[in-house]
């Protein structure tokens, strides 16, 4: 399991998550209620658990959070 700390978020703001392997295969993280795919943020910080991280696999997280008007950053 990987525990993801976030921080300084806007609540309010949509948010997809991705876990990103070696190769720049990205797959969506996978939370309590489904997939991390413009779920909408519930405060300023977020402790994801990723029970589907590959065990001794290099790997990062992409983030990409979703102004209202529709203008987002990663």
């Amino acid at each position: 399991m990987v525990q993801l700390i976030l921080r300084e978020l806007t609540p309010g703001q949509l948010m997809t998550v991705w876990r990103v392997t070696a190769d720049g295969a990205r797959m969506l993280v996978r939370g309590p209620e489904g997939l991390y795919d413009g779920d909408s943020i519930p405060a300023d910080s977020l402790v994801i658990e990723d029970y589907e991280a590959p065990l001794g696999a290099p790997i990062y997280y992409s983030v990409l959070t979703i102004n209202a008007d529709g203008t987002g950053s990663e």
